[in-house]
């Protein structure tokens, strides 16, 4: 049987006036990692590389 893995690579740039402090980023990656539609999805490993 094969090991299905995922790997999503990722780049986030903000921009503007209101850059978020690293807590609130902490906070935005954890509701989108609970939220993701593939993770939610699949039965897989899935992993993000942050570039």
């Amino acid at each position: 049987m094969a090991i299905t893995r995922i790997v999503l690579s990722t780049r986030i740039t903000f921009g503007g006036d209101k850059i978020p402090d690293q807590k609130a980023i902490s906070r935005i990656h954890a509701n989108a990692h609970k939220n993701c539609f593939i993770r939610n999805s699949v039965t897989a490993e899935v992993t993000i590389n942050h570039l």
